[in-house]
């Protein structure tokens, strides 16, 4: 049994109209975004309406169809889900970079994060393995549900709508991989007029960095829609997808050292997270399968 709860609610006719009506809102949602950033320039405040566009298209939709907004999965998933969702990229980001460190592609280097974390946390004078502590278990809990904030308007459309929406329509493998390619499509405007690419991506062709992030994207999903299907919960993807930020760009990026023929391998534009991913995402699938998740489901 899965936890979507989108049986009794939204008929199995009304799926088509629903996912049409809400992929059009987002096209335009999404372009309006674009546009303000690449006139008004990108910054914070444009980055954040465009993250929040999959929110937006996913409220219009409901509004319009009559869609009981419960179907959105806004209750607290069981515990054991929510404790998958936080640990599963601990488990992956640290498989990829302990590979990195083990093959001589990086080295561990904290100085970057306590010179940062003594500043920012007002922990001057203090030892350096006291800032390291003290500033990890921070973001660790407080950065995250920050994080989970900033992620929720993606969240909202991904993992509360669309995947419950196309695991109706579609096998979870299927389901899966459009939901993670429509999240890849959709970060590539921001990735490419935001400094992301500039700052992460070391100077490779953009046609690697965006391929390389969209293999990621695509692999994550398969977690992600596991484990909203089990839980009913679109709060296990926004924790998920939190967790995943704070070790990438707050922790790991200013603790390893890369080698300079590598420092692409650091980044999510690099080959060692995507390849991770996928790892994660064939052990997702097959725990899908085994479980009775395959799908279409309630069809």
């Amino acid at each position: 049994m899965t936890a979507i709860g989108r049986s009794d609610i939204m008929p199995v006719e009304m799926l088509d109209k629903a996912l049409g009506l809400f992929l059009g809102l987002l096209i335009v949602f999404g372009s309006l975004a674009t546009l303000a950033m690449v006139k008004l320039g990108t910054n914070y405040s444009w980055s954040m309406v465009l993250m929040w566009t999959p929110a937006m298209s996913a409220f219009i939709t409901c509004k319009i169809l009559k869609i009981n907004f419960n179907i959105l999965g806004w209750k607290w998933g069981e515990t054991r889900w929510m404790v998958w969702s936080y640990v599963t990229p601990l488990v992956y980001l640290g498989i990829a970079y302990l590979s990195l460190i083990a093959l001589g592609y990086a080295s561990y280097d904290p100085s970057k994060f306590i010179e940062k974390s003594a500043d920012w946390m007002g922990l001057s004078g203090w030892s350096n393995g006291s800032i390291i502590f003290v500033s990890t278990m921070w973001l660790l809990v407080f950065a995250v549900i920050n994080a989970m904030a900033r992620a929720l308007g993606e969240e909202i459309g991904w993992r509360g709508f669309l995947t419950p929406l196309l695991a109706r329509k579609f096998s979870f493998p299927v389901m899966a991989f459009i939901t993670g390619l429509i999240w890849a499509m959709w970060h590539v405007p921001l990735l490419i007029y935001s400094n992301y690419i500039a700052e992460y991506g070391y100077g490779m062709e953009l046609w690697i960095n965006i391929l390389n992030y969209m293999i990621m994207t695509i692999a994550l999903a398969f977690p992600m829609a596991y484990l909203r299907l089990k839980s009913g919960s679109l709060w296990t993807g926004t924790l998920f997808h939190a967790v995943h930020n704070i070790i990438f760009g707050a922790i790991a990026i200013r603790m390893l050292v890369p080698v300079e023929t590598s420092k692409l391998q650091l980044s999510e534009f690099g080959y060692a997270i995507p390849a991770v991913a996928v790892i994660t995402a064939i052990y997702f699938w097959r725990r899908a399968i085994s479980e009775g998740l395959n799908g279409p489901l309630n069809a």
